[in-house]
């Protein structure tokens, strides 16, 4: 009786390591590549408005968004959220980055990625709105996708990831978190 109980020890004490091996192999697996998997980069169309996801002063978002507009990916820039705070000024990127008011529609009442997807929503389905673009940093564009197209179903849309910084410490951590919510997006939650 106890021969059987210590073969069964054995063997569950056997799975639990190996099983501990698999799941340490894929988180190393991630760290190693250096958060390439939230990568998306789309064939790019041609456009309706191209929508900028910029929660913090983001250099490259409104650079990489100008030059799509100057080179005919979309007519106008959607800046979701809009924000004009102590520490972030959308109002001074815009200036920075020589964008006029005609250019760009602010979306002033998103404080999350879900109510920024339903304000672009009814923003495209009152302009009649068929194809956007969204630019956004690379390490939070799966997520982004996910909620954009969960919440419209109705709308196209391209995606454009821009890399920032990929060896700053705040990069890594914006980047680990996301790797976090990777069971979210697996689930549909």
């Amino acid at each position: 009786m106890v021969d059987i109980a210590m073969k069964n020890f054995w063997k569950i004490l056997f799975a639990a390591i190996c099983s501990l091996y698999i799941i340490l192999l894929v988180v190393f697996s991630f760290a190693y590549f250096g958060y390439n998997h939230l990568l998306v980069d789309d064939k790019l169309g041609r456009s309706d408005i191209i929508i900028v996801y910029a929660v913090s002063n983001e250099d490259e978002l409104f650079n990489t968004a100008k030059k799509l507009m100057n080179e005919g990916y979309g007519k106008k820039i959607v800046i979701s959220p809009f924000v004009v705070n102590s520490k972030v000024d959308m109002v001074h990127l815009m200036k920075k980055h020589d964008l006029k008011k005609t250019d760009v529609i602010p979306d002033y009442y998103s404080t999350s990625m879900k109510e920024s997807a339903v304000a672009v929503r009814q923003l495209m389905t009152k302009n009649k709105y068929q194809t956007a673009l969204i630019v956004a940093n690379d390490y939070e564009m799966k997520r982004l996708i996910n909620t954009y197209e969960k919440n419209d179903t109705v709308h196209f849309f391209y995606h454009k990831s821009v890399m920032n910084n990929k060896n700053s410490e705040n990069y890594s951590k914006k980047a680990q978190h996301e790797i976090w919510q990777l069971p979210r997006f697996w689930l549909n939650l």
